[in-house]
C-alpha cells in the first residue's frame, strides 16, 4: 500500500519527497492498532507550519494534488489489490 500510494502521489504531480515515518499522532494509528488493517498518513500542507493553528490553510495546488492522488490509490488498489 505504501508503494502504491507513493507511485500515485507521483502521478499526481506530488512533490517527489522520500518516504519516511511520522512521530506525530493521528487516528490512523488507533485504526491500525484496533483493526489490524494497514495505515498510510498523506495529506496536504505542512503539518509542522500550518496545521493546528488558528489561520490553518494548505494552498489549492496542494489540495488538488491530494484529491487526485486518493482517487488514483483507490482505484489502483481496487483493480490490484492490495
Amino acid at each position: 500500500m505504501v508503494v502504491a500510494t507513493d507511485h500515485a502521489l507521483t502521478a499526481a504531480g506530488g512533490p517527489g519527497l522520500p518516504l519516511g515515518g511520522w512521530t506525530a499522532a493521528c487516528d490512523g494509528g488507533f485504526i491500525a492498532r484496533d483493526t489490524g488493517l494497514p495505515v498510510v498518513v498523506l495529506g496536504p500542507g505542512s503539518v509542522a507550519d500550518q496545521a493546528h493553528r488558528a489561520d490553518e490553510s494548505v494552498a489549492l495546488e496542494e489540495l488538488l494534488v491530494a484529491a487526485r492522488t486518493y482517487a488514483l490509490v483507490a482505484m489502483r488498489l481496487l483493480r490490484d489489490g492490495p
